[in-house]
C-alpha cells in the first residue's frame, strides 16, 4: 500500500497477499457500511492533524477483501510499539467478546 508522505521516510510497507507493496489504492465504493465510513471519517481526521504537523509517526495496518497491508512512516518507533500494543490489546479484547457471544457466554 502506497500512501502520499510529505518529507516522512517510508520505513516499512508489506502486505499478506504476497505482494511487497500495493502501488495504488481502489477507488471508494459508493455504498460504504458503517464500518467503512468509520474507516474514512478516521482518515480524514488523522490527514487533518498530520497537515496541521500534530503526527509525527504513523502505522496503518487496513483489512482488505483479499488480505491486509500495512505502512509506517516517522522516527518515533518506540511510541509506535506502545501504540500497537495498546491497539493488540483492544482487538484481542473484541474478539474475546465476540466469541464469547459466539458460544453463548456473553
Amino acid at each position: 500500500m502506497h500512501l502520499p508522505h510529505q518529507g516522512l521516510p517510508r520505513i516499512f510497507c508489506g502486505a499478506s497477499t504476497g505482494s511487497k507493496s500495493m502501488t495504488k489504492l481502489i477507488g471508494i465504493p459508493r455504498n460504504l457500511t458503517a464500518d467503512q465510513s468509520d474507516v474514512v471519517a478516521i482518515l480524514e481526521e488523522t490527514l487533518s492533524q498530520a497537515k496541521d504537523g500534530k503526527i509525527h509517526a504513523i502505522a496503518i495496518v487496513v483489512c482488505m477483501d483479499k488480505g491486509y497491508a500495512h505502512v509506517m512512516a516517522g522516527s518515533r518507533a518506540s511510541d509506535l510499539n506502545l501504540g500497537c500494543d495498546s491497539v493488540k490489546n483492544e482487538i484481542l479484547g473484541r474478539v474475546t467478546v465476540a466469541g464469547a457471544r459466539a458460544l453463548g457466554r456473553a
